[in-house]
């Protein structure tokens, strides 16, 4: 509970339909910077449930953890990448393809903000409950980033929400995700095989 209310700063609830945004400790230009960029991050939540529905998006595969997270990372991908381009799009003119262009690697300045910006909550807290909760943020990104540089518009990237990758390791080896001839469907094992191996 301390590392999600510290590390928090809005979030989007699909059950409730409800967004919050955490008032931050600060005030000036960086504090009005990531206010504006959490309200674009949590509001293309809010559409992307809208018209995807968020809730089953997720229960669909709920029996499969890594599943989820792969469609998690899109999720917080697209947010995160729109939340950064909004903020570029007023400091452009809102020219939507230059902003792309300029955009920096997106998925190693949110590993470094991470990293960069930890509280002493987020450094005391192990590696194995926090590294999976930043990964569908810099992993996400880093794919959304890279189908949106190739020239795809944001119609083009509503279909990962129909079509997301299946597995994690679409995410991290996105060719196993985009050509169709090196595509890799996970393995389903039953543990059932187990069961004379293993006593009660």
């Amino acid at each position: 509970i301390d590392l999600l209310t510290d590390a928090v700063a809005g979030f989007y609830a699909p059950k409730t339909k409800e967004l919050y945004l955490i008032e931050l400790p600060m005030s000036g230009a960086i504090a009005d910077m990531m206010f504006e960029m959490s309200m674009a991050h949590e509001l293309t939540h809010a559409l992307e449930d809208q018209y995807y529905d968020l809730t089953d998006m997720v229960e669909a595969v709920k029996d499969n953890s890594d599943a989820v997270i792969a469609r998690k990372c899109i999720v917080e991908g697209t947010a995160s990448l729109l939340g950064f381009e909004y903020l570029l799009l007023k400091r452009s003119n809102g020219q939507m393809d230059s902003a792309s262009e300029r955009a920096p690697d997106l998925e190693q300045q949110i590993l470094q903000s991470l990293q960069l910006g930890q509280t002493p909550v987020i450094k005391r807290t192990p590696n194995i409950l926090k590294l999976p909760l930043m990964f569908p943020y810099h992993a996400g990104a880093g794919v959304v980033q890279g189908f949106r540089k190739s020239g795809k518009g944001w119609d083009d990237i509503n279909e990962f929400l129909v079509n997301p990758p299946v597995s994690s390791e679409q995410v991290l080896h996105r060719e196993k995700y985009f050509d169709r001839d090196k595509i890799d469907y996970p393995v389903e094992i039953s543990a059932k095989a187990f069961e004379a191996a293993l006593p009660k």
